[in-house]
């Protein structure tokens, strides 16, 4: 008795938890796009490779394990950690799906359709140049960006990954697109538009275990 009990009160934090999930991102997306974006574009990027892999599980969940070792802490990473939150949901996806019948996570066709509607969020494009990105930029975590170049706009730093994309010689290629992302999050954290989102983020994926 006592260990249904502890499976109604999982269940219920679980649902509560894929319910956060939908209510931080559509927050995220009014408040933040270019942080959206990139939260969509990592779950779009593991749908292809892993969700909809048909490689063993526990392959796939060791793979996702290793991603987030090597993942920079939020602060430092380039996408304030936005790759990393989508990671930990990816996990927690393939964790509940190996669970034993009757006992995978409640809500589990819930979140999986949400993780393809956020998915899709990011299979587009961001956006392209704009005039405003031939210009000195005034953000301090922007500037910081641009240092690796050095270039001296953020339309430098994107025609010059463009160009590397073009000719090969990147090793990842990076799309000019989600780099400007990245400089529209920097932005985005500098106006105080992102921490709130990342939190609830955060504390959504963890409830899901």
């Amino acid at each position: 008795m006592l260990g249904l009990v502890e499976r109604t009160r999982r269940d219920r934090r679980r649902l509560k938890a894929a319910v956060d999930l939908i209510v931080a991102f559509e927050r995220m997306r009014r408040h933040a796009p270019a942080a959206a974006y990139l939260f969509g574009r990592t779950l779009h990027e593991a749908r292809a490779s892993l969700l909809d892999d048909h490689s063993p599980r526990e392959e796939k969940i060791a793979l996702v394990e290793s991603e987030i070792a090597r993942a920079a802490p939020a602060g430092a990473a380039p996408d304030a950690g936005l790759s990393l939150l989508a990671l930990r949901l990816v996990r927690a996806l393939l964790i509940a799906q190996g669970e034993r019948p009757g006992r995978q996570l409640a809500g589990l066709g819930l979140i999986d359709g949400l993780v393809r509607d956020i998915a899709s969020h990011g299979a587009g494009g961001h956006r392209g140049i704009e005039e405003r990105d031939r210009l000195s930029p005034d953000d301090d975590g922007v500037r910081a960006m641009l240092l690796v170049g050095p270039w001296t706009c953020v339309a430098q730093m994107a025609e010059a990954v463009g160009r590397s994309n073009g000719d090969g010689s990147a090793p990842a290629p990076l799309r000019a697109d989600v780099a400007l992302a990245m400089c529209d999050v920097r932005q985005e954290a500098s106006l105080g538009r992102l921490a709130s989102s990342l939190d609830a983020l955060d504390a959504a994926i963890d409830g899901l275990r």
